[in-house]
């Protein structure tokens, strides 16, 4: 995992979007680390300023219905403690 959060850090440095959403689940970085239960990542990400909650995002696509529906309750609780509904 270290390096792929080291790998993560090298796109945020060089301009990636944190909020850059795929066509195949609609989700941005954050949920596809809460999607696959990805802790640290989730964490790393926003630390690094991602936000859990985006007007945009589809109800079933946030990071916090990915998470719950995959039971990752970590990285559930870790959504919540940073605001996500």
């Amino acid at each position: 995992m270290k390096g792929d959060i080291e790998k993560a850090a090298t796109f945020i440095d060089h301009g990636a979007d944190l909020h850059a959403r795929d066509e195949d689940i609609c989700s941005t970085p954050l949920g596809w680390a809460a999607k696959f239960g990805k802790r640290v990542m989730v964490e790393f990400l926003l630390k690094r300023g991602a936000r859990p909650n985006l007007p945009e995002d589809p109800l079933w696509a946030t990071p916090l219905a990915w998470a719950t529906r995959r039971g990752h309750g970590e990285v559930v609780e870790l959504l919540k403690q940073h605001g996500a509904t």
